[in-house]
């Protein structure tokens, strides 16, 4: 009877940290994907300097959330949002910023794929 007590125990462990790095990786997104709004609307009001602030803080968090989503996603699906994270503070000066909006979208497609790809579903375990 211990035995099955103990399998239950790690059985309710592997469940707990399944859930548990789900719901991280779901959080560092959405982050992510809220500071990447904040700095398309500061850019679309036209305050440069807010804009280059909320930029900086965009690609920070990247930095930040790069050994986490390293362990929570494959680092090959998290290298081309951190490339273009580093595209949109040189993208900013640039006079046009359709550029930089088409950055922002890029940005804004990975976030989406990284989110996708650890989506649960049962095709993912059969």
């Amino acid at each position: 009877m211990r035995r099955l007590w103990i399998a239950l125990l790690l059985l309710v462990i592997v469940v707990a940290v399944g859930v548990g790095s789900l719901a991280a990786h779901r959080t560092v997104l959405g982050d992510l994907q809220q500071k990447l709004t904040d700095a398309e609307q500061a850019v679309q009001s036209g305050n440069k300097e807010e804009a280059r602030e909320k930029t900086r803080r965009f690609q920070q968090s990247c930095e930040k959330a790069d050994p986490i989503l390293d362990v929570l996603s494959r680092h090959e699906q998290t290298l081309p949002l951190q490339q273009s994270a580093y595209l949109l503070l040189s993208l900013l000066e640039q006079p046009d910023p359709e550029l930089y909006y088409a950055e922002v979208a890029r940005c804004r497609f990975y976030l989406q794929e990284l989110l996708a790809e650890e989506q649960p579903a049962f095709s993912n375990i059969f």
